[in-house]
Formats: C-alpha cells, sequence, structure tokens
C-alpha cells in the first residue's frame, strides 16, 4: 500500500483541519460508566428472545419443565430488566437477578451467568430437536464485547496529518475495531484514499492502553469528512458511521468535541437526509485523479467527491444519454434480422437465426458496441451531446479492428450459450461460419457511424434529401 503511485507524486500529504481549527488533538471523555451499555440491552434481549422462541412447539408436546423454564425466565426479564445487567471490575456481566425454581428445585441459582443459562438450554432443548444458534454468532454478541470497556481515563483523539494522524487513519481497523477495511479486508486499498485525501479524517474513542502493535485501542470510531453543501455553499462536517456500533452518548460527545474547536456545523452522516446527501459533495483535488474507485476513501454515506452537477450539467447527460439510445436504434436498424440471415443463407448457420430468440440477440450486438464505446469515452464536462457522439463515432474508426473483435467475440459466445442445450450447435456456430454475417454487421456499423459523423459536422448536407431528377418533356 505505501509503495502506491499517488503517494511518490503528491509529496507531503496536507489535510484541511488544521487550517478550520482542527489539529490533532485529544481530550479527556466526561462519559461515565461503561460503553457497552446499550449492547448489553440489546444483547440480553437477543438472549431472552432465542429462549422463548420454542415456546409454542414446547406446549404444543406438553414438554411441561422446558415450557416452565421459558415462561419464569420471561417474566424475570420483563419484571426485572435492569437488574440482569452488573459489574465486575468495571465490566459488563449478565446474570441473574433472582434463582429460576421449577417444581421446588432450584434449576438456576441467583447470580448465574445468563451465558451459562444460554448454553444449559441450548444443550437442553437439543434433545427436543430445537437447534438454538451459537451464542458468540448471535447479532450483537461482538458489539457487546468490543465495547465492554470502562471509561475511566478514556480519551477523545482526532486526527488527520503528519505521521500519527495518517498513522491513525491507517490501523483504523487494526486496533481493536475490525472492518473490511483491515490491511486483508475487502476494502482495503482504500485507506490509500483515506490517507491521501486531504477532506478525510478520524475520530476516536480509547481507553489510552496499548492494543498490539499498533497503538492505543479504538472503543469507538468514526471517518470525518469535510464536505460542502451545495444548495447553500456551506461547508460542515460529516461524522460517518460509528464502528463498531453507534452509541449515542459518544456520538454526542464527537459531535461537542468537533464543533467546539472547528465551530462548524457538524452532522451524522446515517441521520442525513437523502436530499440532503444527494446535494453535499467532498471537494476534488488533483489527488483524487490519480485513484481508481478501488482506492479513493471508502464513504459509509454516500457523499460524491466533486462538486454536484448543475442543472444544465444533468440536462447534458440526458441529451447525451437520448443521443446514445439513438445511435442503437440507427445501428439496429443498419443491421436488420432479414439481412443477417442474407448474409448466411445457405449454410447451417442459417437455421439457427431463422428465430425470434436470434432478433433479440442481434439487438444486444449494437446495445453492446454503443456501450463499449461511452465507457471508453464518458461524457466530458465541456463537452456538448453532439461532441461526445462525435468522439464515440472517432474512437469506433481509431480502432474499428479491435472493438469489432471484442463485439463478435462476444456475441459468438452469448449465441453460444444460448443454443447450448443443442448438440449441433457448438460445431455449427463457429467464427468461421458466422464470418459472412459478422462482415456485413462490420460494414453496416461502419457505414451508420460515418453516416452519424457527418450528421454532426455538416448538418446542412445530411439532411438535404436527394431527389430524382425530373424527366425532360418529350
Amino acid at each position: 500500500m505505501i509503495n502506491h503511485p499517488v503517494f511518490k507524486s503528491i509529496g507531503e500529504i496536507e489535510k484541511v483541519f488544521p487550517n478550520i481549527g482542527l489539529s490533532n488533538s485529544s481530550e479527556p471523555c466526561d462519559i461515565s460508566g461503561n460503553f457497552a451499555i446499550d449492547e448489553a440491552g440489546k444483547l440480553l434481549a437477543t438472549i431472552i428472545s432465542e429462549i422463548r422462541a420454542p415456546l409454542d412447539a414446547f406446549v404444543s408436546n406438553h414438554y411441561i419443565e422446558q415450557v416452565a423454564l421459558i415462561e419464569k425466565l420471561d417474566d424475570l426479564f420483563y419484571e426485572r430488566k435492569e437488574h440482569f445487567i452488573s459489574y465486575v471490575k468495571d465490566q459488563i456481566v449478565l446474570k441473574l437477578p433472582e434463582a429460576i425454581i421449577i417444581n421446588d428445585v432450584v434449576k438456576f441459582a441467583k447470580g448465574v451467568s445468563l451465558f451459562d443459562v444460554y448454553y444449559s438450554c441450548y444443550n437442553e432443548f437439543s434433545r427436543f430437536a430445537w437447534i438454538m444458534p451459537q451464542l458468540e454468532k448471535l447479532p450483537g454478541w461482538k458489539d457487546f464485547n468490543t465495547n465492554n470497556v470502562s471509561s475511566d481515563n478514556s480519551s477523545i483523539v482526532f486526527a488527520s496529518n503528519g505521521i500519527d494522524g495518517l498513522w491513525d487513519i491507517a490501523t483504523m481497523s487494526m486496533r481493536g475495531i475490525s472492518s473490511c477495511i483491515r490491511w486483508d479486508g475487502k476494502f482495503k486499498l482504500t485507506l490509500i484514499g483515506s490517507i491521501a485525501d486531504p477532506f478525510t479524517g478520524i475520530i476516536y474513542l480509547t481507553s489510552g492502553k496499548k492494543h498490539g502493535k499498533y497503538g492505543t485501542r479504538m472503543i469507538k470510531r468514526c471517518v470525518v469528512r469535510f464536505v460542502i453543501d451545495s444548495t447553500k455553499e456551506k461547508p460542515y462536517l460529516l461524522i460517518d458511521r460509528m464502528y463498531p456500533s453507534l452509541s449515542n452518548n459518544v456520538l454526542t460527545a464527537f459531535t461537542d468535541f468537533l464543533h467546539s474547536k472547528s465551530r462548524l456545523e457538524v452532522c451524522f452522516g446515517p441521520n442525513l437526509p437523502k436530499q440532503v446527501i444527494n446535494s453535499s459533495y467532498i471537494p476534488r483535488k488533483s489527488v483524487n485523479d490519480q485513484l481508481t474507485e478501488k482506492t479513493l476513501t471508502y464513504r459509509d454515506t454516500k457523499i460524491q467527491i466533486g462538486k454536484v452537477p448543475s442543472k444544465v450539467s444533468e440536462r447534458k447527460d440526458i441529451n447525451a444519454k437520448v443521443r446514445e439510445h439513438n445511435l442503437v436504434v440507427h445501428l439496429k436498424a443498419a443491421t436488420p434480422l432479414v439481412a443477417c440471415i442474407a448474409s448466411v443463407e445457405n449454410t447451417p448457420v442459417a437455421r439457427w437465426l431463422r428465430t425470434a430468440d436470434f432478433q433479440y440477440l442481434i439487438g444486444g450486438y449494437a446495445t453492446s458496441i454503443v456501450d463499449n464505446l461511452a465507457k471508453r469515452c464518458p461524457l466530458q464536462t465541456h463537452q456538448s451531446s453532439s461532441d461526445h457522439i462525435k468522439q464515440l463515432a472517432l474512437m469506433f474508426f481509431t480502432d474499428k479492428k479491435a472493438i469489432t473483435k471484442v463485439e463478435n467475440e462476444k456475441f459468438l459466445r452469448a449465441i453460444r450459450k444460448y443454443y447450448g442445450p443443442y448438440p449441433d450447435a457448438k460445431d455449427e456456430l463457429t467464427m468461421a461460419a458466422m464470418k459472412p454475417m459478422f462482415t456485413f454487421i462490420s460494414e453496416a456499423v461502419k457505414k451508420t457511424m460515418k453516416a452519424e459523423f457527418i450528421s454532426i459536422i455538416n448538418p446542412a448536407t445530411s439532411k438535404t434529401k436527394k431527389q430524382k431528377p425530373k424527366p425532360e418533356a418529350a
């Protein structure tokens, strides 16, 4: 990752945040208690729900003791929910607040771990053909254990620039919080964009204790972005999704921290209305032009990079799409089914083409060739829709042989796959056998592209209708 060309070309990485009052900094966190209190409540509800799940089945089968166990545990949950949560050395533990007694026998004593209760039910219920999920695979298990840390001596840290700031961004999923941008994760290359992007920083909550070899443990963390609302032309700070899970008290602390130092409005990405997201953008710098979709900063809140297109730009895009569609229509008209069949008449190929299915497949040829050209020549901001189509035509003539070869091979694969169930299709539908048809299509596409090009550079000529000369009077 560190050898990526972008780091060699941009020299020093400069972030915007120090210029708005947000230098690398930290301050004590004033949140009291344990950071997993919300997660504890969610996990508690999930465990009780899983134990309760077989109740109807057990009632129908008259499993009296198991029904009694579920009902007593259920009642206890609703009557004394908050008493299941207790603390041992500043860590949350889930315990029974009172004993569960069935038929005058203590089934589970007061203070027994709820995890032990769960596994006891897991084993007991399996004897009655009811398989519960493993405790470690329950929703909320991972979040609870990750966040089960005391707030004592914890700090809020913001970082973006310098060696320390860039290291915090690079290791955001290596210090107690795992995600898809771990160094071995699916989107690990997006760290390149997060490091290089001038408008990306990080805020996190740390216990101050070492975690492995990469730094202090991150308990909660969010990427922070400098964003502009195009409707107001006003900047704001966006806090992206909180990992490993959302804690509202931590979010409030992060928001207050960022606002107090920058005096900018601070918004939480997942709570933003879609309209605001669509009208907001991260400023684009030259460094972004050196990145691909795989290496741009990963955005949970899908804020685009670069200014939101104006209404004029939107109309240009629509016009370009209409012109592309019209080009497809012209290409389809130039390669009709009857003419394609005629090009291979009296050959074994012809019988495969005399179907409605082939008409659908040959229509796809025209669509594919325009899509291919449009990907190679996307609409530029300075271009009109006519210039765009002219560029597509020029690209076709510049690389006609290679483009045609790709489309022919793609079409041949499609038609052979379609007729795959027929044993003789593979032998008869070959490149050599279909060459006359491909030659016809190639010439038809060439003529259509030429006509399209001429209609753009000399519209008056293309619109002049040629009239047959009138016969002279006798």
